[in-house]
């Protein structure tokens, strides 16, 4: 018996040449998509970084610096310095000034040199009426150089009123209190603690004479109108 043929074997269906140009371009539009979503989102994070880069901070309060400070003073001109500085008193003045100031520091100086001659003499027959009336009078001698400042100050203005003449009045007051010490500490003197309050009496009268050329000073500053 005679077998018949098999028959062949069926051959794998071919894919369509459109399907597969679909799939194909399928693939690209996704990857397209797919890198356009990519490239939305780093470009929105970029974004985002850069508004918070770019947002003010609210503005710091700064104080001026010095340099600015010097920047904007304006420069002097000559004119300028010659009405800011001081006007000098008349030489008349100044000279009539320095007397009285004078005068009076000198007055203060005998005073009290009168006073440790008197002071030191304690003890002695006839040596108290003469310290008592010293003592007396210099505790509260302050008048003569409230006076000589107010006739010397009166000699000035306030635009060309010296600035040492101030200066004189404090140091000058200084000796009144150096003879009111020195009046204080007599008091001592030949009593019980002679010997403590002679030696105060020693301590004032290498004390007097530095105060003593200070207020000098001062009225010599007077003199030449500083």
């Amino acid at each position: 018996m005679t077998v018949p043929p098999s028959p062949p074997a069926a051959l794998p269906k071919k894919r369509s040449l459109a399907k597969g140009c679909g799939i194909f371009a399928a693939a690209i539009v996704g990857l397209f998509v797919l890198s356009a979503v990519i490239a939305g989102i780093a470009g929105a994070g970029k974004k985002g970084t850069a508004k918070a880069e770019a947002k003010p901070s609210a503005p710091a309060v700064s104080k001026p610096s010095s340099s600015a400070g010097l920047r904007s003073k304006p420069t002097m001109t000559s004119s300028s310095r010659a009405t800011s500085e001081a006007v000098l008193p008349p030489t008349e003045a100044r000279k009539k000034a320095a007397a009285i100031l004078h005068a009076n520091d000198s007055y203060y100086q005998d005073e009290f040199n009168n006073g440790v001659t008197v002071t030191l003499n304690r003890g002695n027959p006839d040596s108290f009426p003469a310290f008592h009336t010293w003592q007396q009078k210099a505790a509260t001698d302050v008048q003569p150089g409230m006076d000589a400042f107010k006739r010397a100050d009166a000699l000035f203005n306030a635009d060309d009123e010296p600035a040492s003449i101030s200066d004189w009045q404090a140091d000058n007051g200084q000796l009144s209190a150096d003879i009111a010490q020195l009046a204080d500490d007599g008091l001592g003197v030949g009593g019980p603690d002679d010997a403590t309050y002679r030696q105060k009496v020693q301590d004032d009268a290498r004390k007097f004479p530095h105060d003593f050329q200070t207020a000098e000073a001062d009225a010599d500053k007077v003199a030449a109108g500083k």
